[in-house]
């Protein structure tokens, strides 16, 4: 399974790009999407983890393990945000990582994270992941779901 991260600041564009390629507006799903080499089955997130989804980067990659193995998921969408946050989980604050720890996470346990889509200006302290980094700070929301679409159809 290949992964496609979408990184970006707050209210950067991460779920709008989603809907924009798929039209899923808010949870999580699984489409089987035409690409110009056959149908693939593709695992979509909407909203950064750190924002609605409140998952760690462990049940992350627990998740996606399982879709890997057992549903033979192809490809997964999965938008993060930059910076940490703070969210209350049962009436407890519980502190969620930067999007680079999720990521990370997903490398260094195996995972094939192919392209990470930057929404915003920043950089990576792991100079590896800066490497495989597309910027997609492009203002006109058309132009830029165009190019990401291109790029999936590479894949």
């Amino acid at each position: 399974m290949k992964i496609i991260a979408i990184i970006g600041d707050t209210h950067s564009g991460k779920s709008a790009l989603i809907r924009n390629l798929t039209g899923i507006y808010r949870g999580e799903r699984i489409f089987q999407l035409a690409f110009t080499d056959g149908v693939k089955s593709v695992f979509i997130k909407n909203a950064a983890l750190q924002e609605r989804s409140q998952i760690t980067p462990e049940q992350l990659l627990d998740q996606l393990t399982d879709l890997q193995n057992n549903r033979h998921i192809d490809l997964a969408i999965i938008p993060f945000r930059i910076e940490g946050t703070v969210a209350s989980l049962n009436g407890i604050p519980h502190n969620f990582p930067s999007g680079e720890v999720y990521i990370q996470t997903l490398v260094d346990n195996g995972l094939d994270v192919d392209i990470i889509i930057k929404l915003s200006e920043f950089r990576f302290a792991n100079e590896a992941l800066n490497s495989i980094c597309k910027n997609m700070m492009i203002t006109p929301w058309n132009i830029r779901t165009k190019l990401v679409r291109e790029l999936l159809y590479l894949l």
